[in-house]
């Protein structure tokens, strides 16, 4: 079995012939030719090409990366890619395991908000809570970021939709709310408090509730009027503006957006 074709190679090394014939196209793997038909042959040698070429790129080498493995690299070089690889490896590590918990999380909070829809309740708050407000009611505020200013979307996943409903509105007084952006840690975070555009929000406790809405909720007073209604029950006046951080966005059968938020109210 001192040469194969391309089928017979492919079921030998298990991968498909146009992985080989890619790699063939790229000028990794060279083939011999028969002289009679023409048909490509594969020496034995190339099973062990094939195979480095596998397992490179099973550690997750690119292709171009794969060139210069399989051509040029000396030790030296070997070890100093092996070792690059490994630190981004690392930092992909880094990255899953904070989308893991952030995943754990926010499974939680979706759960807690269908379980305690409706329900108020004082607890302490732990959290450093930034928000980046971007309308005055239904208008946009603002140029575009400044070349120096902080984008929150960089933070996603951990980023949610916020709406501020100003203290004064909540008491009767003129509709005044704007919609945003927030981020939370669990300490303050100096490269936002040096940019006067955030909302730092820390308070010692908060009134909590979770709500659902749907329709034009904010612009017709429907989220403003039912939070008022429901926490005139417990308190005769709001201490701050309320905060009202979307969880999430759910559809039913009759095509409604149905809008569900974590309501708080800092208490002084």
């Amino acid at each position: 079995m001192d040469e194969k074709n391309i089928g017979t190679l492919a079921r030998f090394m298990g991968v498909s012939p146009h992985t080989i014939k890619y790699y063939e196209k790229i000028g990794i793997l060279a083939p011999g030719r028969d002289e009679k038909s023409n048909y490509r042959r594969y020496h034995l040698s190339i099973c062990t090409d094939l195979a480095e070429c596998i397992r490179y790129r099973s550690m997750g080498f690119t292709l171009k990366e794969l060139d210069v493995l399989r051509k040029t690299a000396d030790s030296s070089l070997l070890d100093e890619m092996l070792t690059e690889r490994l630190r981004v490896v690392e930092e992909e590590l880094s990255k899953l395991t904070g989308i893991r918990r952030f995943l754990k999380e926010y499974a939680e909070e979706c759960r807690r908000a269908e379980e305690e829809l409706g329900e108020w309740y004082i607890e302490p708050f732990c959290q450093v809570i930034y928000c980046r407000m971007q309308t005055e009611n239904l208008l946009f505020t603002g140029e575009n970021l400044a070349t120096d200013a902080l984008n929150i979307m960089d933070y996603a996943p951990e980023t949610t939709a916020v709406v501020t409903l100003d203290r004064e509105y909540m008491e009767g007084g003129e509709k005044r709310y704007s919609w945003g952006q927030s981020l939370s840690f669990m300490e303050e975070q100096p490269v936002f408090e040096e940019h006067p555009e955030f909302i730092s929000l820390s308070p010692k406790k908060v009134f909590i509730a979770y709500r659902r809405y749907t329709g034009h909720f904010v612009s017709n007073g429907a989220m403003a009027e039912d939070i008022r209604m429901v926490f005139h029950e417990y308190a005769p006046c709001f201490p701050d503006s309320v905060y009202a951080f979307r969880i999430k966005i759910t559809r039913d059968g009759d095509g409604n957006d149905w809008h569900y938020f974590k309501i708080v109210v800092p208490l002084k």
